[in-house]
């Protein structure tokens, strides 16, 4: 029997329900969304649902920023006084947050306890699935340095591909200007965005002209990736407000003729939502 009690935790942009994570009692850090003079943590005081209503109706975009320190040293503290020996962390790519450098920072803050802090090289449900793949290792009784080899190898074996429909958030979040966002729109031409582990980084995948398009792009995203990478988790379909874009994808896995994993649907939450938009839909692998 491993003497190790090891902890598992995660932040609020892995996307992960709440009722989930409590299931599998993983700890989970949330980042926070800023609107005008307010100030939101993200699925905490500000739910998904909510986000995207107040989206619609918004000028201006939030703004999103890490969790501090100090609430990653609160939870390390609270892990230890249940008991537990060890914690594995696994955040949110760096490329897009200093999430996992004030977890690195907490945990040399902290003694009584093993700690490694990830990046999982990813976002959203790639981060979520990776989540997930961590707690089995956990609870197959492995010990915590195979378990850490494990997780980081499999964070460079993930990905997240999507599409993002209309191009106004990208604009108005001033990552494009509005001539391209305008053209984009006006003949309908939709970027396909990868998110691989190997580096962690966004990159075009591919351009396309409808949603059937898109639909074939990503399915052939993931049988190539599958092919190279394997999967030991699952695939998951994600959307930020396009349920109707989510259901067909999932529909397309499902009459591919390919045996594919715990095939399900999920949500883009506020923090990455903020990012991409609500006419955001893709899949994630791990």
């Amino acid at each position: 029997m491993n003497p190790e009690r090891i902890a598992l935790i995660t932040d609020s942009t892995c996307d992960l329900p709440l009722s989930l994570l409590a299931e599998k009692e993983i700890t989970m850090v949330p980042l926070s969304v800023s609107w005008e003079d307010a100030e939101f943590l993200d699925n905490v005081e500000l739910s998904t649902d909510q986000f995207y209503a107040r989206l619609a109706a918004a000028e201006d975009l939030p703004t999103t920023s890490a969790p501090p320190v100090g609430l990653f040293l609160e939870a390390f503290e609270k892990l230890r006084s249940q008991g537990f020996t060890h914690v594995l962390g696994l955040f949110l790519t760096r490329k897009f947050s200093g999430t996992v450098q004030s977890a690195q920072t907490a945990a040399k803050m902290i003694s009584g306890l093993t700690l490694e802090m990830l990046d999982s090289r990813s976002a959203s449900w790639g981060q979520g699935l990776l989540v997930l793949h961590a707690h089995q290792l956990i609870q197959s009784g492995l010990p915590f340095d195979e378990i850490t080899a494990q997780v980081q190898v499999r964070c460079r074996a993930s990905l997240v591909a999507f599409s993002l429909g209309k191009l106004d958030a990208l604009q108005r979040g001033g990552r494009i200007g509005k001539a391209s966002a305008f053209l984009g729109n006006a003949f309908g031409i939709r970027p396909i965005l990868a998110l691989p582990g190997d580096t962690g980084e966004i990159e075009v995948a591919g351009k396309v002209r409808s949603s059937q398009a898109t639909i074939q792009a990503l399915l052939l995203q993931a049988q190539k990736h599958v092919g190279l990478q394997g999967l030991v988790q699952g695939v998951t379909v994600l959307h930020g407000a396009r349920p109707d874009m989510a259901a067909t994808l999932l529909a397309a896995f499902q009459n591919s003729g390919d045996n594919w994993k715990n095939l399900s649907i999920g949500r883009i939450g506020a923090v990455i939502g903020t990012h991409v938009g609500p006419d955001v839909w893709g899949i994630a692998l791990c």
